[in-house]
């Protein structure tokens, strides 16, 4: 198993989807990072959700989103090599945002 330094959450805007991500990530995966960039809920392959949502519903499934991810050292809170960075773009950046504000300890800047 490889164990990136670095890793970064990518968040699309409204009416994206990740595949609009996909070069940027392959750039940044170069580099060395760990990128993850996923669908959020009701765009690209992601299901819409039962109801509508709010920034705080997008906020908690990221929230869940990294907790998948937490035994391979993603996402963490913990040492400073399981922090993450966070990219958001338009309603992705809200998100971002929102989520920075609510879990600090998550993120490595």
């Amino acid at each position: 198993m490889k164990l990136y330094q670095k890793k970064i959450l990518i968040l699309h805007g409204w009416g994206s989807c990740a595949k609009n991500w996909t070069k940027v990530k392959e750039l940044l995966e170069k580099k060395g990072l760990e990128v993850f960039a996923p669908d959020l809920p009701g765009f690209g392959k992601c299901p819409l959700p039962t109801k509508p949502w709010s920034i705080d519903d997008y906020v908690e499934w990221i929230k869940n989103f990294c907790s998948l991810f937490a035994e391979v050292g993603f996402a963490e809170v913990g040492p400073p090599q399981t922090k993450f960075y966070l990219l958001g773009h338009s309603f992705g950046g809200r998100i971002a945002i929102k989520f920075a504000i609510k879990y600090p300890e998550k993120l490595k800047s």
